[in-house]
């Protein structure tokens, strides 16, 4: 009997640069309790070490995202991962590891012309959006041109929608919206 492998569906570039550059980045920013609670994100000192600690933990790919944080506190791009960052690992490792683009709801041409890109030439297989701290609901009118664009690319978005962090206002103001999932293609 073959033994089924699991999929990380959303991880980070984790590189030591990238994860020196997110330290920096997150000091005075709220902290997720999980990344707290381990000490902060894992760390790899190669993407070659990524994988053989894949493989002992019997994890077959890893979506990386080309993640695009806001700060909802102080209003600044705090992470702001390049597509380049996530093309170290797709084009070395096609078979373990999936790119996913990045949006940034306030540089929506920007964005949506580096998704077609990611997309179409580097075979990202959708689009990761880190909405929180932006302090706008999924249902707002700056994402409709995302929606638009993944619908033209026949590809997914991507989004957390309950936090682990301790509060973030950005979600606490009370908004509800709905969210419909459907699954567009096999990877």
């Amino acid at each position: 009997m073959k033994k089924i492998k699991a999929i990380d569906f959303m991880y980070y570039v984790a590189t030591p640069e990238f994860m020196e550059q997110w330290d920096r980045n997150k000091q005075g920013e709220l902290i997720c309790r999980m990344e707290k609670s381990i000490g902060g994100l894992p760390r790899f000192t190669t993407i070659e070490e990524m994988l053989r600690q894949m493989d002992d933990a019997g994890v077959e790919k890893v979506f990386i995202t080309q993640t695009k944080m806001w700060s909802y506190w102080r209003k600044w791009m705090y992470m702001d991962t390049q597509l380049e960052d996530v093309l170290q690992y797709t084009e070395q490792y096609p078979d373990r590891f999936v790119g996913l683009a990045g949006y940034n709801p306030f540089r929506i041409k920007e964005s949506l012309k580096e998704i077609e890109l990611a997309v179409t030439k580097h075979n990202f297989k959708g689009v990761y959006v880190h909405i929180y701290g932006f302090d706008i609901p999924l249902n707002d009118a700056k994402m409709y041109p995302l929606f638009a664009k993944c619908v033209e690319l026949n590809v997914p978005v991507s989004s957390k929608l309950v936090t682990c962090l301790k509060r973030c206002l950005a979600m606490a103001r009370g908004r509800c919206f709905w969210t419909e999932s459907r699954v567009i293609s096999p990877i």
